[in-house]
């Protein structure tokens, strides 16, 4: 059943439609989950167990650029799993787990744990994001689209790498402390 959820995929997922796929009756599928909400997550359960996280990375910015990539494909390859995992919905067990194991696995390399976290899920969302446009846009399959990619999360990387002190969740505040002049409102 959660092999046909997934095959069915996140933006199609019903229970009838997966019914369908088994050839049951949408009733048959009650006896193992109480509601869609129960297949969605059995479904984005089963595709985040199987996310491979990095291993033996040099660096933190190779950590999360290896993540990035992974995220990516697993976006490609199911899509809307990103918008499950920033769902952040509390019957995704599994998904909490291996988005925790990312971010240690980040903090094993010498980065702390608050800034693992925030490192994790700011790469991942852009990650998601990526394969989500190049799916809208039907440009996954171009050469220069990984070459882009490539570009995009080094360059964010670096960045959300270089200034952590700075970081909004680094300050007591909260606030945002720029470099220049602060920007300007736009005029009514």
């Amino acid at each position: 059943m959660i092999e046909a959820a997934v095959e069915v995929g996140f933006a199609d997922l019903s229970v009838k439609r997966v019914a369908d796929r088994l050839g049951v009756g949408p009733t048959a599928l009650y006896h193992h989950v109480a509601n869609l909400h129960d297949l969605h997550v059995a479904a984005g359960e089963h595709v985040m167990s199987g996310l491979e996280l990095p291993q033996g990375a040099p660096s933190a910015r190779a950590y999360l650029e290896e993540l990035a990539r992974s995220l990516r494909s697993l976006e490609r390859r199911h899509p809307g799993i990103g918008a499950f995992c920033a769902s952040g919905d509390p019957d995704a067990v599994t998904t909490q787990v291996t988005i925790e194991a990312a971010a240690q696995g980040l903090a094993e390399l010498d980065i702390a744990v608050p800034d693992a976290m925030m490192l994790t899920a700011i790469t991942a969302n852009f990650a998601f994001s990526f394969a989500t446009t190049e799916r809208a846009e039907s440009r996954s399959a171009a050469p220069a689209t990984d070459e882009l990619f490539e570009w995009v999360m080094g360059n964010t990387i670096d960045a959300l790498l270089s200034d952590r002190a700075n970081a909004p969740w680094n300050r007591p505040d909260g606030t945002i402390a720029y470099h220049g002049p602060p920007p300007t409102a736009a005029a009514n």
